[in-house]
């Protein structure tokens, strides 16, 4: 009797506070989650204009230790932080980038969707909006060539790799759109805010932003009302504040999925399916065409099966060879290598080396692939140096290989300093280089540390290096070079040492290359 009274009182304590103070206090406060990689006026709005009484917000990169830390995506995963509305902010080119030193890849992002700690930040918001350039980019023809949207790119404050990266994925037949891929990442999400070309700046969005967010205070006082209300229905309000902009919105295709693994990069991911079966899965993807939508997760799971010789089993040899002898697959790749243009360099070297990881080519014919892209036979451009160092191309060049007048072009040699070849005989080819001769100091000190990176051991090179320090009124930089590659050598040489002691004799106002000289004396 006593506890059905207690009830009685706790039931009638509980309707008059709610007929005081209302319901929705008992709610609990929604959470804003922000990655801001760039510009934050972004993140600014929001909390201006969102309640605080209502709202929580989440700054997820704060979780990292330091801005060394690149998992402060695993770690927000981990604290199950949920999200109801997630505010991305930075320059995209398939990875977000910007001011802050962290940065987030699609494929960063396509591995956390198929986490299940990520849900909370993945799979719970209802809104997500992505501020940057093409986050909803499609397929479609853009009004420019490939070549202008290079240049509007970098006009932007794009470098020459990243705009190469933007433009290949956006003009080629490589990969998913991005408005796909963040369609899949953000699966359960009804609304799904983007660019589908160049995106405004923090402060060129910012009006357009405020006045959206001005506007909309009752649907956010309202959220869970207002979200189940709209659905995947246009946010006309939204859409109109942006309509200046390249302004576009999606949905999560998951909301037609039965589960998380029909997407195929969280199926080779599952620790629930066998690895022949993924490999005989990666085959059929790469039969059908499917598999260069998803290239970059193959090569990363190929890589990681691969590194385990004794885990490594029969079978999965077996139906990786399987790969390898699908005539079809070849086919698909090898289509991709006749895309023409400098600006599709790094994209058709990636596709050698994947081709390569799944045996589909030997070494040999990978080599030879690489060398078409190269096109050693023509000379080299600061665009093509650039567009070479970007696309972190892994192949074998031989001396043999590269005609002689390569050899005296400064971004040929930069080349070397990002592929650097194992021939030692490239070595050789760059000594005349260094000669008193030559009067391109911009090409010498390049060559300088080509030497470095190529780590030649031929004690005579390191002498030519170190003579060129009885040069009258070098230049800071050419300075630098030399003491610095010096200062790795550590020769041995008399003839060497006495050039670097004769050096740091005469001091330098610089340092830096004092230091080196002291350096390159120790033993």
């Amino acid at each position: 009797m006593r506890v059905q009274i207690q009830l009685r009182l706790l039931a009638t304590f509980f309707f008059l506070l709610t007929s005081l103070v209302g319901l929705s206090s008992f709610a609990a406060s929604k959470n804003v989650c922000t990655i801001t990689l760039n510009s934050d006026e972004e993140m600014i709005l929001f909390k201006k204009h969102l309640n605080p009484a209502d709202w929580n917000f989440i700054e997820l990169t704060h979780n990292a230790l330091n801005e060394h830390d690149n998992q402060w995506l695993k770690k927000s995963c981990e604290k199950q932080i949920k999200c109801d509305v997630l505010v991305v902010s930075g320059h995209f080119g398939g990875t977000f980038f910007g001011k802050s030193p962290f940065r987030l890849s699609t494929e960063d992002l396509e591995a956390a969707s198929c986490d299940s700690q990520c849900s909370g930040i993945i799979h719970e918001p209802k809104e997500v909006f992505l501020f940057g350039c093409n986050t909803l980019a499609s397929k479609d023809k853009d009004r420019r060539t490939p070549e202008e949207y290079m240049r509007v790119l970098i006009e932007d404050g794009f470098s020459q790799a990243q705009a190469s990266q933007i433009v290949s994925f956006r003009y080629s037949g490589f990969g998913d759109s991005f408005k796909t891929k963040m369609s899949q990442i953000f699966a359960k999400t009804p609304r799904i805010y983007g660019f589908n070309s160049i995106g405004p700046s923090g402060k060129t969005v910012e009006p357009y932003l405020n006045r959206y967010l001005e506007n909309s205070k009752a649907e956010y006082n309202q959220f869970d009302q207002y979200v189940q209300k709209q659905s995947t229905k246009k946010n006309t309000k939204f859409l109109e504040a942006l309509k200046k902009t390249s302004v576009d919105q999606a949905f999560g295709s998951l909301l037609n999925m039965k589960n998380v693994e029909e997407k195929p990069y969280c199926y080779i991911r599952s620790p629930k399916v066998a690895h022949v079966e993924k490999i005989k899965y990666i085959e059929k993807l790469l039969s059908s065409g499917d598999g260069i939508k998803i290239l970059s997760h193959i090569q990363n799971y190929i890589h990681t099966l691969k590194a385990d010789p004794i885990q490594f089993t029969e079978k999965e040899k077996q139906a990786l060879e399987n790969i390898g002898r699908n005539e079809k697959i070849k086919t698909n790749l090898m289509n991709l290598l006749n895309l023409d243009g400098v600006i599709y360099i790094p994209l058709k070297a990636n596709v050698v080396n994947a081709l390569r990881d799944l045996e589909v080519l030997t070494q040999n014919d990978a080599l030879s692939a690489m060398n078409r892209i190269l096109q050693l036979n023509k000379p080299f451009t600061e665009e093509k140096q650039n567009y070479l160092c970007s696309s972190r191309m892994q192949v074998n060049l031989t001396a043999d290989m590269i005609p002689e007048e390569r050899f005296r072009e400064a971004a040929f040699v930069i080349v070397l300093t990002c592929l650097v070849p194992a021939d030692q005989r490239i070595t050789e080819k760059l000594l005349p280089n260094l000669a008193p001769e030559q009067t391109d100091l911009f090409l010498k000190a390049n060559s300088v540390y080509a030497l470095h990176r190529l780590q030649t051991k031929d004690e005579s090179h390191h002498l030519a290096i170190a003579k060129i320090l009885e040069t009258p009124d070098l230049p800071l930089y050419m300075k630098f070079a030399v003491s610095y590659t010096l200062s790795q050598f550590k020769s041995k040489n008399p003839e060497v040492r006495r050039l670097i002691t004769q050096a740091l004799q005469k001091g330098d106002s610089n340092a830096a290359v004092m230091n080196h000289y002291s350096q390159a004396l120790a033993n």
